[in-house]
């Protein structure tokens, strides 16, 4: 384990790192067959990395990406249209897109962490958020965090 590198802390990342992690989300999640959740894309890729890179915590393995952290800034409006279930993960993603480029970042939302199976239960990804929501608090004062449970693991996390 003293291979892990996150990007958050090294910087070192390309785009078809963000390429694997897409990958590897649809793998788990496929998105393609859910619309209201996010829509996984090259498109999205490089908007995040033009316009939010922090937001993103690539996960390596003696420089194989083995999972990540996602996490999107929001605004409180955004936020508690998307708990209120008045927008879906979807909506939220495009919401986020043209309202925040401000950068006045007041709500997180913990969208995704996850890591391929056998480096599960090492505390790998629990370090990775843990890492990624410090690095995050340095950008917002007071900002409120929020997430959909997706997972008995991801509510273990979250919990």
């Amino acid at each position: 384990m003293k291979n892990i590198t996150y990007s958050i802390i090294t910087g070192n990342v390309k785009f078809s790192d963000y390429q694997e992690t897409g990958k590897l989300a649809e793998s788990y999640f496929h998105t393609h067959n859910h619309p209201d959740e996010m829509q996984i894309s090259d498109e999205l890729a490089k908007f995040i990395i033009k316009n939010f890179p922090e937001f993103d915590n690539i996960i390596k393995n003696n420089g194989e990406v083995i999972g990540f952290t996602f996490i999107l800034p929001c605004t409180k409006e955004g936020m508690d249209l998307f708990l209120n279930n008045k927008i879906t993960e979807n909506k939220l993603t495009d919401y986020i897109k043209y309202s925040i480029l401000n950068k006045k970042y007041e709500s997180f939302y913990l969208c995704v962490a996850f890591i391929v199976p056998e480096f599960r239960n090492k505390h790998i990804i629990f370090d990775g958020f843990k890492i990624h929501i410090n690095k995050l608090l340095t950008l917002s004062k007071n900002p409120e965090f929020f997430c959909w449970i997706y997972s008995n693991e991801g509510k273990n996390l979250i919990i």
